[in-house]
């Protein structure tokens, strides 16, 4: 599940760590990624995964 944000350009991108908070918000294992120069980083726990 890939979502672009227009404000910020964050994706939800599935991610091994836990967030009680987003699991609710953005289904199990979704969490809000940023944009990075390689890729997007999860807010969650820092992973990077390339775009």
């Amino acid at each position: 599940m890939n979502n672009n944000s227009p404000k910020t350009n964050c994706k939800i991108i599935k991610c091994k760590c836990k967030h009680d908070y987003q699991d609710e918000k953005y289904g199990k294992g979704n969490r809000v990624h940023n944009p990075t120069v390689k890729g997007y980083r999860c807010t969650v726990c820092g992973d990077e995964k390339a775009s």
